[in-house]
């Protein structure tokens, strides 16, 4: 109780200070905007690509704690997937690596608009992360059989943090391709089905 309550009170002027923000924000931009928007307007470009770059650290805890938290509610339900708790939790985490790379498209528009870029620099980020997502497959799955998996996710999560890093800092073609399309492909390479499975 003596930890709640000072916990509780830092909460609540936390939730207060998100609060006013928010409605800040609401009145400043009617038509919506985001960490990014808001803060690239009003502070300059160093501060809003941290405050992207927070939220995508902020989405991968996210993934990490919400995952946990439902097998954990799975497993005690159905108590028989209890040992196979790890296996859930490595394959709902190789089912949200395509979630990112499944709405960059969303982010389109919007980098291109920011950059001046055409969607044939998009395109060909897209079709390098396919061609290098395919390519690593193999080359993983080979590194996983001999080092052990949790070697290969790990370096799935840094290879995939750092193309989406690099994306975000992109200010020239090569960098988006780079990025998005090298780094990006071989995350998803490193994380996918055949590399999580072969841990059991």
């Amino acid at each position: 109780t003596a930890v709640a309550r000072p916990s509780r009170s830092r909460l609540v002027v936390l939730l207060a200070i998100v609060t006013f923000s928010y409605e800040q924000t609401i009145h400043a931009y009617p038509s919506g905007g985001g960490s990014y928007v808001v803060s690239r307007e009003n502070l300059g470009e160093t501060p809003s690509l941290v405050a992207g770059a927070s939220l995508l650290v902020d989405y991968i805890l996210t993934v990490a704690v919400s995952i946990s938290a439902g097998v954990a509610a799975i497993t005690s339900a159905f108590p028989a997937l209890r040992p196979e708790r790890v296996l859930l939790c490595l394959g709902f985490i190789a089912l949200m690596t395509f979630g990112p790379r499944s709405a960059m498209g969303f982010f389109q528009l919007p980098m291109l608009n920011d950059t001046g870029w055409d969607r044939a620099t998009f395109g060909m980020a897209m079709a390098i992360q396919n061609l290098f997502w395919g390519i690593g497959q193999p080359f993983f799955g080979a590194i996983a059989d001999r080092f052990g998996t949790w070697k290969v996710l790990a370096s799935a999560a840094i290879l995939y943090s750092s193309g989406l890093a690099l994306m975000a800092v992109s200010d020239a073609p090569w960098m988006l391709h780079a990025g998005g399309g090298v780094l990006v492909g071989l995350g998803i390479a490193a994380g996918s089905f055949g590399v999580v499975l072969s841990a059991f």
